[in-house]
């Protein structure tokens, strides 16, 4: 072979591996270190290290990626980062010139002047100024518009109560931060209309249930037709799992909502359970799961059996397995 025929191959192999290499080394990102050399989340490009760009992951475990955006205006050669320590966490700001930045939003006030505080921590961080509160989700800052953040603070719970952890107050109101957070105008907030700012929290019929002495909340949600003076949970000999059933005269209650057609008085758990989405409920008409009632099955002679998997059954030797569903994210009984 020709010297000429080997610099053709040459040069084919060449764009062959650029084809293949280059788009990766093109959009490859350099991460920035601050002074005391902790990494940020901030990168720049590999050839052209100028613009700055923060990143974050997107998605679960490894079906996601890094998602990267650029920092309008903001470049390498200008940027000086903080270290600010609230709680547990370090969270690293950049500074532009005189402008600000947490992940990858312009802060609307100078970390350096104003006092900052923060609850770190379940179900996600809250950070606040004198004037203004901010959410920390999934690395964005969402503001919780009409907080007062003078006097914004957890709750005053009694001591011991889980679920406590999610309710805070201001002068003037009370707020409840989801375990399920969504991006809504005050990300994960919710204003809980009927609560006290200034009463502590009590339970009332075990975690998740809770009352100022005037009115009964389920993880922010006011039941208002709750029974103050006869709300209770179950009964501890009735096996019901965790916090999800309680009781009043007049209904049952499955996650704050009311059971439809449920009988308090003969209400009670069928078997073994293992977690509040697989317990399995009757009273003297029905026999209920996940708080729905469940048809064609007998309350009187319905038992829960156990051979290969737990099933439900009854005299008329119907079998319903206990099944988890991954569409729903559920169990359901099929």
């Amino acid at each position: 072979m020709s010297s000429q025929s080997f610099l053709v191959l040459g040069a084919i192999l060449a764009v062959v591996l650029m084809v293949i290499f280059a788009p990766k080394l093109w959009r490859k990102k350099v991460p920035l270190e601050s002074a005391t050399n902790h990494k940020t989340p901030y990168v720049v490009d590999y050839f052209f290290p100028r613009q700055v760009y923060h990143q974050r992951w997107d998605g679960d475990g490894l079906w996601g990626g890094y998602v990267f955006k650029a920092l309008e205006g903001v470049t390498k050669d200008k940027v000086v980062f903080h270290d600010i320590v609230l709680g547990p966490d370090t969270y690293v700001i950049l500074q532009d010139r005189t402008d600000f930045y947490l992940f990858e939003h312009k802060l609307p006030f100078n970390p350096l002047q104003e006092k900052i505080r923060a609850i770190e921590g379940r179900p996600a961080p809250v950070l606040w100024t004198e004037k203004r509160v901010f959410h920390i989700l999934d690395d964005r800052l969402i503001e919780l518009v009409g907080a007062d953040g003078s006097s914004f603070r957890r709750a005053s719970v009694q001591e011991g109560v889980f679920y406590g952890y999610n309710y805070f107050v201001d002068e003037n109101k009370v707020f409840y931060l989801s375990h399920f957070s969504r991006l809504t105008d005050g990300g994960g907030f919710t204003v809980v209309e009927g609560l006290s700012p200034k009463v502590v929290l009590k339970e009332i019929a075990g975690p998740g249930y809770l009352s100022d002495g005037k009115v009964v909340v389920f993880e922010g949600k006011l039941i208002k037709v709750a029974d103050l003076t006869t709300f209770s949970r179950l009964g501890e000999n009735d096996r019901t799992e965790y916090y999800a059933y309680a009781k009043d005269r007049n209904h049952v209650y499955y996650n704050g909502e009311i059971v439809e057609g449920a009988e308090p008085a003969t209400f009670a758990a069928i078997g073994e359970f293992s977690t509040v989405d697989t317990t399995v409920m009757k009273d003297s008409r029905a026999v209920y799961f996940r708080g729905k009632a469940v048809p064609s099955v007998d309350p009187k002679s319905a038992r829960m059996e156990v051979s290969e998997t737990t099933y439900l059954t009854d005299s008329s030797g119907l079998r319903l397995h206990r099944e988890y569903d991954t569409q729903s994210r559920g169990w359901v009984l099929k």
